[in-house]
Order: C-alpha cells, then structure tokens, then sequence
C-alpha cells in the first residue's frame, strides 16, 4: 500500500473524484469501532464497477484508504469524514437500488443518529429499494427503525434485520408509517418478534423469528396460502416447543407428502396441496433435534414450474 503524505486539501469532494457518483445503486457500509468501510457499486453499459473507502481513526485524525493508497487528515474525525462524503454523493442521485449497514461495534447509537440526520437532509426523500441492516454484538434496532423513516415510502419493498443475538424487536414503529404498506419482502434473522402473524401476510416473502407458536398460527397461515392467487413464501422460525406442535401438526395439515430424519435437522415433513386455479401449496416443517429453532416454511407457486422463491 502507498502511504501518502498528510492531507492538504480536506475538503471531502477532493478525495473522491476517482467514484462515478451518478452512476452508483448500491452502497454498502461496515462499521466497526474506529473505522468504516464503504464500498460502492456502480454500473455502467451492464459492467459492475466496485470501489471501497475505508476510514480509519489515528491518534491526530484519520486515515483514508482507495485504491490501494492511503492519506493521512489531520483533525479529521472518521465518522464526519465518512459522512462529508455520503452528503455529497447522496446530494447527486435520488435513487440508490440496494443500502446495506453491517454495524460491527458500541457506537450503533452515534452512527445511526448521524445516519437519519444526513438522510432527513435530502430533499426530495432518497428512493431506496431494499434496506439491510446486520448487528454483531451491541444493537439498537429502533435507532435503525427511525432511519426508515427518512426514506421515500412508494419505492422501499424489502427491509432485511439481521443479528447474531437472541434480541426482541418492537415492529409496531415500521408498521405505523406509509412504507409497511408498500413492503413486500420483511427478512428478520435473529431479532425476535412479538407482533400477531396477520401483520405479516401481505408480504410477498417473509421470515420472521418468534418464542413459540400455537396451532392456531399454523390454522391461520394455512387458511391464508391456500385462498393466495400469486407466488409468495413465509418462513415462520420458533424457539420453543412445548410438544403441542409436534403432536398436532398432522391435524392441521393432514396426510404427510414425505418425511426423513437427518442428524443436524431431526424431522423433516412435507405436504403438499393444490390450490384453487393453477397455484401449488408446499409447507415444511423442520423439528430440529441438535438445534434449538424449528421452523415452518410455507411456499406458494405455480404448479408444475420453479419459482425463485424457493431458493431465497
């Protein structure tokens, strides 16, 4: 790596003339305790172009590394001076297709306010596609909540939270705002959720993660598949069973299609219904033995085709 000499010139629009700002869709954001990786996607003509920044806390300010060389600001915080560039490449388009924050550190809280105080500025709202967040370790999810909020309602559809601890997550936020109607795709891995199942079954794919669940979940989702006329897909994830699932789930879904054992999943079931016109019902259960989550996967398709939804 070249080492550059300190910064002279640290207005942030002198340090990234190399990126083809109008061109960027993507962005792509870690954030650790003293330092914050940035890569942006561009395309142009069908070619994808990648280019990573990345911010570094110093004893005098920070460092900044691109293509493979590094300069040194002083005075410089690293977090402003990542969000001094942010402000300008975002002052230059209106529509960015996927925005993803991995947030590896305790400073979640600091980062996400800068992050809804930047955006609020853009005017109009900034369309965004899909949002994703992932938390390692310390979270704030309803600092994350309220950047939604910032955010053109009519173009975002997917929304993805995922962390790496058992975490309850309040939802009832998103739902109030003019997004939830608009969403079709709701990813939540980790984060637990206490809101009833008919919130969720609008939503096109899902997979939401709760503490248990009752027959009268699995009689729900049932009745909704079945009466489905389009494609769509639920995975439902639980901690506890208490035995009343097991016992019961024949009950609710009738006839088995097919079951297997394996050592890392325990039981695997399946059923299969054909719908009313030319739609096909597929359900899993997986009771897992070595794992503590089961799950029921509920998938609409068109009979007799593939469908993406099955391998997202």
């Amino acid at each position: 790596m070249e080492m550059l000499a300190c910064g002279t010139n640290n207005t942030p629009s002198s340090t990234i003339k190399t990126i083809r700002i109008s061109q960027i869709v993507e962005i792509y954001v870690t954030v650790e305790e003293i330092s914050i990786l940035a890569a942006y996607v561009m395309y142009k003509q069908k070619l994808q172009y990648r280019q990573e920044l990345c911010y570094k806390s110093t004893i005098n300010g920070c460092s900044l590394e691109i293509g493979g060389k590094e300069e040194i600001f002083k005075n410089q915080n690293f977090m402003e001076f990542f969000f001094s560039h942010l402000t300008i490449i975002l002052s230059s388009t209106n529509f960015i297709s996927y925005l993803s924050f991995s947030i590896i550190n305790n400073s979640t809280s600091k980062f996400l306010e800068k992050l809804k105080s930047t955006l609020s500025t853009k005017n109009p709202a900034l369309k965004v596609n899909e949002l994703a967040y992932s938390f390692i370790g310390q979270s704030n999810v309803q600092h994350a909540i309220s950047v939604i909020e910032t955010l053109n309602s009519e173009a975002l559809d997917t929304i993805h939270f995922r962390t790496d601890v058992d975490e309850e997550i309040n939802l009832t936020k998103i739902m109030e705002l003019p997004h939830w109607p608009n969403i079709t795709c709701l990813k939540i891995e980790g984060f637990i959720v206490s809101e009833t199942l008919e919130n969720f079954l609008h939503l096109t794919n899902a997979k939401v993660t709760k503490h248990s669940i009752t027959i009268q979940d699995l009689q729900i989702l049932k009745k909704n598949f079945l009466g489905s006329q389009s494609e769509k897909k639920f995975v439902l994830v639980y901690k506890l069973d208490t035995g009343e699932i097991a016992e019961n789930v024949q009950v609710v879904f009738g006839e088995l299609s097919s079951s297997k054992k394996t050592i890392d999943y325990g039981i695997t079931k399946q059923w299969k219904y054909r719908t009313d016109g030319r739609f096909e019902l597929s359900i899993e259960y997986r009771q897992c033995v070595r794992f503590e989550d089961h799950s029921f996967t509920f998938v609409v398709t068109c009979a007799g085709s593939s469908s993406s939804l099955l391998t997202l």
